[in-house]
């Protein structure tokens, strides 16, 4: 009898510890998916009526002037864009914080090319309600072709 108790305590303690392990995966894809929409609304922007100062304007300046470098997410409110009309996503979605960073910059490609792009790196992250991160996320995005200035 004492050895089924033992085995009975041991498969009960293995399945909560593998719920608890699903759980934590299950959190973690949701906050990469909830960041990954965030990243896809920041990355998208009409540049066409834009001159180039305003295209890095709508990425670093702070929500108050138009850009999103500060934006925040808090759980509970997390949306499909910036608009307060827009509908909530899923309670799956809203389990935890998401911010964004922007900050202008370039990439360098290594010879033979040897060519210089300017941009803006964009960060979000999903952090928990105690302030562990689950996941960042990080992109260059380069300035559009007909935004550069071209110098000879």
């Amino acid at each position: 009898m004492a050895l089924l108790v033992v085995v009975v305590t041991a498969v009960l303690g293995a399945m909560d510890t593998g719920r608890r392990l699903s759980d934590e995966g299950r959190r973690l894809a949701m906050s990469a998916l909830a960041a990954e929409l965030l990243m896809a609304r920041v990355a998208h922007v009409d540049d066409e009526a834009l001159t180039s100062e305003a295209w890095y304007a709508s990425f670093t300046h702070p929500p108050t002037q138009g850009g999103w470098h500060g934006h925040q997410e808090q759980a509970g409110s997390i949306r499909g864009g910036r608009d307060a009309m827009l509908p909530l996503l899923g309670e799956d979605y809203q389990d935890f914080n998401l911010s964004v960073s922007a900050v202008a910059g370039f990439q360098q490609l290594s010879a033979p090319l040897s060519v210089r792009i300017d941009g803006v790196r964009v960060d979000v992250q999903a952090a928990s309600s105690d302030g562990r991160t689950l996941t960042t996320i990080s992109r260059f995005v380069p300035l559009p072709q007909h935004l550069a200035q071209v110098t000879p």
